[in-house]
């Protein structure tokens, strides 16, 4: 007890304590009937991360912070840089106005509110190149590109998928501004164009005479080859294509005009072979004269 204060209590009031012991006041309530003071500034903290106090209650309207006061500025706290310092609203009360315009304090929207903001952001970001490194799924019911140029990497578009051959009746493409369409007809298996078709080397076979290709117009079909080769069409037999039949056009020196050839106009087979080798078809000209005979080759098929 050497170079100790003792410690002195009457009713029930302490008043000294010797220096450096610890005052435990374990189950009992301290009373300060002045102010508490540490005795140096900025040393001594009041509790810590791992003993905190639990409720702090004061009557006053300023709580100093480092050089920010916080204060009761009639049911609204706010923080102030010096005693008549600006006042800046953290307005975190019950306020319902619906603002959120840059720089705005008021921590209060709506969804709607929000959603209308974050649309109006998005927007001016997807305004510019957006680049997916990913996977991208689309749910909905209606896709519009506003493109001039699509480029698609993959070698084949799928349609009407995971659906059926119902389903997929009238799948297609459609061209909006010719009305031009290629659709999948289900019930005879194809593709029904509802314009002509031209497949060609140059854009169309007028004034080109070189041009080649395929030609379907108005119920006409025209074939071209370009230079070097005659045209034709070849027919193939049912047993694994072993045959074919040739429909080909003359070389260009043997022509003296252009030849039509028209199929009879009633029931018939014409054909180049027939039962008998004595079998013939006749080439007869506009005045009437037998200008060719074409031999049956006594096929018994026909």
């Amino acid at each position: 007890m050497a170079n100790r204060v003792p410690l002195v209590v009457a009713n029930q009031k302490m008043r000294e304590i010797a220096n450096g012991d610890t005052l435990d006041l374990t189950g009992n309530p301290l009373i300060v009937g002045g102010d508490l003071t540490p005795s140096s500034d900025s040393a001594y903290d009041l509790g810590s991360s791992s003993k905190k106090w639990k409720d702090l209650h004061l009557s006053g309207s300023t709580i100093h912070l480092g050089n920010i006061l916080l204060q009761d500025n009639g049911g609204t706290l706010v923080t102030r840089d010096s005693a008549t310092g600006p006042i800046t609203s953290l307005d975190l009360g019950a306020n319902t106005t619906d603002n959120l315009t840059e720089g705005s304090t008021n921590l209060y929207f709506t969804n709607a509110r929000a959603d209308t903001r974050a649309d109006a952001r998005i927007a001016a970001a997807l305004a510019t190149d957006v680049i997916v490194g990913g996977d991208l799924t689309v749910n909905g019911t209606t896709t519009t590109i506003n493109s001039t140029t699509l480029t698609v990497d993959d070698k084949n578009i799928v349609l009407s998928s995971g659906g059926n051959t119902a389903a997929a009746n009238g799948a297609g493409i459609t061209i909006d501004g010719a009305n031009a369409t290629m659709l999948y007809n289900s019930s005879s298996h194809r593709f029904d164009f509802n314009k002509g078709i031209t497949t060609t080397d140059s854009s169309v076979f007028g004034g080109n005479g070189t041009s080649s290709g395929v030609k379907l117009d108005d119920g006409v079909i025209s074939i071209r080859t370009g230079t070097g080769s005659v045209a034709y069409i070849d027919l193939y037999c049912e047993v694994s294509n072993a045959h074919k039949v040739r429909v080909q056009s003359p070389a260009h020196g043997q022509y003296s005009g252009n030849v039509t050839v028209k199929l009879p106009a009633e029931d018939g087979t014409v054909a180049t072979v027939g039962v008998d080798s004595a079998d013939v078809l006749l080439v007869i000209n506009a005045a009437g004269t037998t200008v060719k005979t074409i031999r049956g080759a006594g096929n018994s098929a026909l």
